[in-house]
């Protein structure tokens, strides 16, 4: 299996939808602190391993929330 790109809708940091492409050359994520890298990781932890990984409410953002989205999104292509 190969993962082509990770999208992300109310999920933490990532308040619109966010697609992140993930290329044969990419080797690692790279960014400023706070700027959401644990949180694509994190992301795919819940995507990938459903069962031992929990996600609840805390995990929408906050801006989403107060606006009445209801859900997050965690896709993957």
């Amino acid at each position: 299996m190969r993962l082509k790109s990770v999208k992300l809708t109310h999920f933490r940091g990532y308040r619109t939808t966010t697609v992140i492409p993930i290329d044969e050359a990419m080797t690692g994520i790279v960014g400023r602190n706070d700027y959401g890298k644990s949180t694509i990781l994190e992301a795919l932890a819940i995507f990938f391993e459903s069962g031992d990984v929990k996600a609840d409410k805390s995990d929408m953002n906050c801006f989403s929330l107060a606006e009445g989205a209801e859900q997050f999104e965690i896709a993957c292509e």
